[in-house]
């Protein structure tokens, strides 16, 4: 398994405070992202050509197994079964399947609720971050190595960001093809090709790829995530030698440092400062001399 970056929490100082005291951070409910587009099923976009090219495909992989004898002598019915097989597909995927997944769309906040995800980042002085998640650079961003931990933070993965709906693209293609997998392996043989109530538990079985595709226009963030599916609570516990790194925002007054460091004792913990270089945001050691 590849090592996980040092990750960051970027946060206020008294939310910095909450999470050092509890060892929780919040993991939160995909339907209260501040972007409405995080984790909603979009457009269903997809290339109809490539997934029923890939259809025939296994049809005739399947059908090489029977006995070339056979598949010689009975060309012409061969033919006949493979348009009639192309033309049942397209009836099928047209109605069967796209009418389930708008029902799932339908019903999407349902389905995507039962799961909440923990967001950190790669980085640690991105202004934007600062400004969005650390109260306009007077918060506090908490670093995190998770990488001697045995627990539930070894699922952390990095976000994809999806430039023109590419990753998108080829999630539902994948998607249909793996259905496309099924049907071969379990209905062509006297039953019906595609069986639409299988989307749903399908859609469902890969969703967590899903979780990981977000707009390019966020990838500044660098975003890591962590899905966790039916927790009832709200946060997530962690290993205090997890914790390797407080910064402070540019903004944090020197009083304000001295009050939050002084409420802990920080030991095998590194302490930094951000400060203004060439516009800039640069991070700096923290000197107990700087107050």
């Amino acid at each position: 398994m590849a090592k996980i970056p040092i990750l960051y929490k970027y946060s206020s100082i008294d939310d910095a405070a909450k999470i050092i005291e509890s060892r929780k951070m919040k993991i939160t409910k995909p339907s209260n992202f501040n972007d409405p587009f995080d984790c909603t099923i979009p457009n269903i976009d997809f290339s109809f050509e490539e997934i029923e090219k890939y259809f025939l495909l296994k049809v005739n992989i399947f059908m090489s197994k029977m006995s070339q004898q056979i598949l010689n002598e009975n060309k012409k019915d061969y033919n006949n079964f493979i348009s009639e097989l192309k033309t049942d597909f397209r009836n099928s995927f047209n109605t069967d399947l796209l009418s389930e997944l708008l029902s799932i769309r339908k019903d999407w906040n349902i389905y995507i609720d039962k799961y909440k995800i923990l967001s950190l980042s790669k980085s640690n002085k991105n202004i934007l971050m600062w400004s969005h998640y650390a109260k306009m650079h007077n918060g506090v961003v908490l670093g995190f190595d998770f990488n001697k931990d045995k627990n539930i933070y070894k699922r952390l993965q990095p976000v994809k960001y999806d430039k023109e709906l590419k990753i998108t693209k080829d999630f539902f293609n994948s998607l249909f093809k793996y259905l496309i997998d099924d049907a071969i392996n379990s209905e062509l043989q006297g039953k019906n090709i595609i069986n639409e109530n299988k989307l749903t538990n399908i859609f469902f079985k890969h969703l967590f790829e899903y979780f990981f595709i977000k707009n390019n226009i966020w990838n500044y963030e660098e975003e890591y995530r962590l899905v966790i599916n039916n927790n009832p609570e709200d946060f997530l516990s962690f290993n205090d030698n997890s914790l390797k790194k407080i910064i402070f925002g540019i903004k944090v007054t020197r009083e304000e440092r001295e009050v939050f460091l002084n409420k802990f004792n920080f030991q095998n913990k590194e302490i930094f400062v951000i400060e203004e270089k060439n516009r800039e945001l640069e991070l700096l050691p923290y000197k107990k001399e700087d107050n």
